[in-house]
């Protein structure tokens, strides 16, 4: 019977998952009975004590099942990010205008973007550690309210559909956010009514017209941008002042290199030689 009230006890302490990012055990503060008053109750029968354990284990075993469900309904607050991703999020803070995170596939560079950009449209505050973020002048000068930007990716059938608007509903708190889907099916706004914010997704496929005359406190480009694209949407960043974030691998759009990595000035901040093994 002893070893079974043990066993409870594991339950209760079982860790939630952060989606491999380290999650932080602050969920909410849920209430049980002790261990020691069931036991009190129950003395000295010992059929009584035995149901009693039997009943704490199940009450701790719903504890357990409700805090991961808060986990996974409010991922981005059990973020942890790897040291490439924060030193992105370093930069940011700094005030740079231009931001890349340069690195091969699969070191985190799709979930860093999503949790910046969701941060900025949840009122410009980290949710993992309650630290200020703003994209823009204009931003801070809304208190991270009516905050908008892009995400701009290579297409709708596999960039957006399969990787964009997946993560950032994984990410996303559940609540806080409606969406809308185009003519092809994909959900490319979102919408926060808390703070009047928004989210739209773009690809490259569209043509330059439709990525130009939109304000924009910030751009996130999930992969090499063309550069009339890239031109485009950094004009919408003018009023603002706001920032472009480049989370890619480079292996297309030769004149990254040529224009922002080799002639980097003051307001460029440039996050490479991330290791493979950086996400692990």
């Amino acid at each position: 019977m002893i070893k079974r009230a043990t066993t409870a006890k594991k339950v209760a302490k079982r860790k939630p998952v952060g989606g491999g990012e380290g999650a932080t055990a602050r969920v909410k503060s849920i209430s049980i009975p002790s261990l020691g008053t069931k036991i009190q109750k129950a003395s000295p029968d010992p059929l009584a004590l035995d149901q009693a354990i039997l009943e704490l284990e199940l009450e701790l075993a719903g504890v357990a099942r409700e805090k991961q469900g808060y986990v996974d309904s409010h991922r981005i607050e059990f973020f942890k990010p790897f040291p490439h991703q924060q030193s992105g999020i370093g930069y940011i803070r700094d005030g740079k205008k231009t931001v890349l995170v340069v690195g091969a596939n699969r070191v985190g560079k799709s979930v860093f973007g999503v949790n910046v950009v969701s941060s900025f449209s949840l009122g410009c505050r980290c949710p993992w550690d309650g630290s200020e973020l703003y994209p823009s002048e204009g931003s801070r000068e809304r208190n991270g309210r009516e905050v908008n930007g892009r995400i701009l990716c290579n297409d709708w059938e596999k960039a957006a559909r399969d990787t964009i608007v997946p993560l950032l509903k994984e990410w996303l708190p559940a609540g806080s956010y409606e969406t809308k889907k185009n003519n092809v099916g994909v959900d490319y706004e979102f919408w926060f009514p808390k703070t009047k914010s928004r989210i739209t997704i773009l690809t490259y496929k569209e043509d330059t017209k439709s990525h130009e005359g939109k304000k924009l406190d910030w751009i996130l480009c999930d992969e090499p941008p063309p550069r009339d694209k890239y031109i485009a949407n950094r004009r919408g960043l003018v009023d603002y002042n706001g920032v472009c974030i480049m989370a890619m691998t480079a292996i297309s759009e030769p004149w990254i290199l040529d224009e922002i990595v080799l002639n980097p000035d003051h307001s460029t901040g440039i996050v490479s030689d991330i290791p493979i093994e950086a996400n692990t």
